[in-house]
């Protein structure tokens, strides 16, 4: 019996050195920038991952370094003109030609080199502000905008009544993160002046609530840990404190989202040991998403309800919101979303109902906060259907209605990106010119090959199925059509704000390390689509 429980002992401490182990090196990687020489002997991807995208900010003085810079100018920059790159008074760079409106250049220098430099329209009566950049990694990819050029007119604006925000979506834990560091609740101070810099004077948080159990006796619950699903948790009252405290000191005001769920773990091996264990890497390969579809048929998710299943779905719903409501009233949280986002339980057919029940969750919410109240349609107003606009809108504070996917030629221009997403605004504007309430609108354009000519998204966390899909990065194309959606909403009247979501946490973002994860997935962090962004919607913070 000694020698059983000394070989179980022996084989159960494995993993226990391991992770102790692992904890050292993280400790004296994040507080020392202690790397071995080379990533390549760390024995997890993830390990791998972190290591490498630390050291492309961190490398040796005097080094051999390539500088990709990517620039997007005015719209209404001349299409005969060209664009210079002037780095350090040296003769300029004629830049490559991206888009109709970017432009790209890759040099030569060495890590160490402080690079001040400026775009040219042609020549150098025709300039952009001064910038500079510290090149200290092997590679370097610079991501700009040019808001205008010296000697022309200013381009077209959007409205200076409209107000930018941010979604960070699924980030409040570890859910798209995984390496239990790097999520937004430790991190929000970084995470408001990231909000910040895009221009943004709304930040909008993600709390969570899984549904289990049969068509019969499921239920409706907060998550209550991100180690439940090795993903989400829900926002307790002291964190929306801590959110609200953050963001006044940022000038940011906050908006709580909340997505529901299935309770898939006991269809999906989730464990954190990953790789060391049968099962694979926590939260990545297939099965993730299979798994939850899986548990949702369980209690009936998409199959026809009836009016005693919607009783207890949204009785329970109500018991959820009040409590956050009451929390959020608390903290000093500036607005809620009522409705949920990521597949919510379908009401059909009885829409009619289900309308009244989500017109008392307002009421219940409004008894407890004097906030304000939004929904949302990313999942057709909390299951609502894409028929008639439910009535309970109109007792809400406004609407944030998700841009739609464009479906152009494949190698579209902007142009023609600007019309299909013209189309879709005007729709827009028609479908609601009797809705009084202020409309936002939401762009998460996702940044895979193929996103604007119908090719359907992907769960990105289940990276392998992506891949043996034959999904492929394309960041140009995501560029374009923000560039192509901004165009399209400059000038007009009607919308109180735009947005952007998806935009996940994660800084380790290097292409090489990071998988199809962030690479391929709407975020436009990190990407030439968020100085995009930054070109059109920093000027309304400043407005």
């Amino acid at each position: 019996m000694k020698t059983f429980l000394k070989a179980l002992g022996w084989i159960l401490g494995i993993p226990a050195a391991l992770i102790f182990v692992f904890a050292l090196l993280g400790f004296l990687a994040i507080n020392f920038n202690f790397w071995p020489p080379t990533c390549s002997v760390l024995p997890i991807p993830q390990a791998k991952r972190v290591c490498e995208f630390s050291k492309l900010d961190h490398a040796p003085k005097g080094k051999p370094a390539t500088i990709t810079f990517w620039v997007s100018v005015p719209a209404n920059t001349p299409p005969q003109d060209s664009v210079l790159l002037a780095i350090n008074g040296q003769t300029p760079i004629t830049m490559d030609r991206m888009g109709a409106t970017s432009f790209q250049k890759t040099i030569s220098g060495k890590t160490g080199d402080m690079l001040s430099y400026s775009y040219l329209r042609g020549t150098s009566s025709s300039h952009s502000d001064q910038k500079s950049v510290s090149v200290r990694s092997l590679e370097k990819s610079v991501y700009d905008y040019v808001s205008s050029w010296s000697n022309l007119l200013s381009a077209p604006l959007l409205d200076t009544n409209m107000i930018g925000f941010v979604d960070m979506k699924d980030t409040w834990t570890i859910n798209y993160n995984m390496n239990l560091f790097e999520d937004t609740r430790k991190n929000i101070d970084l995470s408001m002046d990231r909000a910040v810099a895009l221009g943004t004077k709304e930040f909008g948080v993600y709390s969570f609530i899984d549904m289990a159990g049969g068509k019969d006796n499921f239920t409706v619950q907060e998550t209550a840990s991100p180690y439940y699903h090795w993903r989400d948790a829900a926002i307790t009252a002291e964190e929306m404190k801590t959110l609200e405290k953050k963001a006044k000191t940022h000038g940011l005001s906050v908006t709580l989202h909340y997505n529901i769920g299935a309770d898939y773990n006991r269809y999906y091996n989730v464990n954190p040991l990953g790789a060391f264990t049968p099962g694979g890497q926590a939260g990545s390969g297939i099965g993730g998403n299979a798994a939850e579809q899986k548990a949702a048929k369980d209690f009936g998710r998409d199959e026809p309800k009836t009016r005693a299943w919607l009783d207890r779905y949204f009785t329970e719903l109500d018991t959820i919101l009040v409590k956050w409501a009451a929390s959020a009233e608390k903290a000093g949280i500036d607005a809620l979303d009522i409705t949920p986002q990521y597949r919510p339980p379908s009401v059909a057919p009885e829409y009619g109902y289900a309308d009244e029940r989500y017109a008392q969750i307002i009421k219940d919410v409004r008894a407890v906060y004097h906030g304000k109240v939004y929904g949302s349609n990313f999942a057709t107003y909390g299951g609502m259907g894409k028929g008639t606009l439910p009535k309970f809108i109109n007792d809400l504070d406004g609407l944030a209605i998700y841009v739609a996917p464009i479906q152009v030629g494949r190698g579209a221009s902007v142009a023609t990106m600007r019309a299909a997403h013209t189309a879709f605004l005007n729709g827009v504007e028609r479908d609601f010119a009797a809705y009084t309430k202020p409309l936002s609108l939401v762009m998460a354009e996702s940044s895979y090959a193929g996103t604007t000519s119908g090719k359907p998204g992907m769960e990105w966390g289940d990276y392998k199925e992506a891949l043996a899909a034959g999904y492929e990065q394309d960041w140009q194309e995501q560029a374009d059509s923000y560039e192509g959606f901004f165009e399209a909403l400059a000038g007009r009247t009607r919308f109180a704000g735009v947005g952007t979501s998806f935009y996940w946490w994660d800084d380790f973002m290097a292409p090489d390390y990071m998988g199809t994860l962030n690479n391929m997935e709407a975020t436009i962090r990190n990407k030439p689509a968020e100085a995009v962004w930054k070109k059109w919607v920093v000027p309304l913070r400043t407005s």
